[in-house]
């Protein structure tokens, strides 16, 4: 998908508004301003669609590394071979290493948090 920035391509004629009165002329600037304005949030919002979606998926992938680490060592400590016990416990550090990675790579290279918090709820 490629990036597109917000563009205004209907700029008002500030010529026409010399013969009108001041509140006329404001009221079409401000539906004007307004019209501009919904649409670009409504750019917006679409623009951080993906990138919420990849945000939400590697944090899942990273809590379910991190659920994993945890429990493959108490899982090991019920196992009665020392070399199964010894393995099962370094998976367990080894996912909890790549959630962490995972956690610190999606906050760095553009993860987005919980930016929906801050979302309207109708945004058109």
């Amino acid at each position: 998908m490629d990036k597109v920035d917000v563009k205004n391509d209907k700029l008002l004629k500030w010529d026409d508004f010399a013969t009108k009165k001041g509140g006329e002329a404001l009221e079409t600037i401000y539906g004007h301003a307004e019209l501009f304005s919904k649409s670009a949030r409504s750019w917006y919002w679409e623009s951080i669609r993906l990138k919420r979606l990849r945000s939400t998926f590697t944090r899942g992938v990273s809590y379910l590394l991190g659920v994993c680490g945890v429990v493959a060592p108490l899982l090991a400590a019920l196992g009665a071979q020392e070399t199964a016990r010894l393995r099962a416990t370094q998976l367990g550090v080894a996912a909890l290493a790549v959630a962490a990675s995972i956690q610190i790579f999606d906050k760095v290279f553009g993860g987005i948090g919980h930016a929906s918090a801050f979302r309207e709820s109708s945004p058109s």
